[in-house]
């Protein structure tokens, strides 16, 4: 009987130890999850409110479009002083400057339009992790919270079983 009691009582220790390991680990849990709630925001500002100018793709972009009005300028030149420039290979001249420039801003927008895009889905599906981590967290943290209610009802019910059973029974 004593043996009982005492198997009992480290059972319900045991229970109410391992619950308070348990929820030491699901704050830690929450605050990683926390943390990694907080670099995706920062990430996602960073890279969403990015200059468009700055980047390398835009960079090169642009570097080419000056190249191309450059070499138009230098062909209108050597016509020019070749042939004798007319107001018409000017005006041709700086109408395709005109298109290179547009073209490339063009470009420029709509990359950064669907690099805004990418950025966005990529955001929100770290977000949508986050959020399910957190859910099985809870979820985990309820069940484990659920075993040990059990296991301490189990175990009050051997308590008073082994007590029960020490009494005297009443003579007939």
């Amino acid at each position: 009987m004593l043996g009982a009691l005492i198997g009992a009582g480290l059972n319900l220790v045991g229970g109410i130890a391992g619950n308070i390991s348990q929820r030491k680990a699901r704050k830690r849990q929450m605050r990683e999850l926390a943390e990694r709630e907080r670099e995706n925001q920062v990430w996602f500002e960073r890279k969403y409110n990015e200059d468009p100018l700055k980047r390398a793709n835009t960079q090169r972009l642009l570097t080419q479009m000056n190249q191309q009005i450059r070499e138009r300028n230098d062909e209108a030149k050597g016509r020019q002083a070749v042939m004798g420039g007319t107001e018409d290979s000017v005006t041709a001249t700086k109408e395709a400057n005109a298109k290179a420039i547009a073209d490339t801003t063009s470009n420029i927008v709509a990359a950064n339009d669907a690099r805004k895009d990418a950025v966005e889905n990529e955001y929100m599906r770290r977000k949508d992790a986050i959020r399910d981590a957190r859910a099985n967290v809870r979820a985990n943290d309820a069940a484990n919270t659920a075993a040990v209610v059990s296991s301490v009802a189990s175990t009050a019910g051997d308590i008073a079983n082994a007590l029960d059973s020490t009494k005297p029974k009443p003579k007939a």
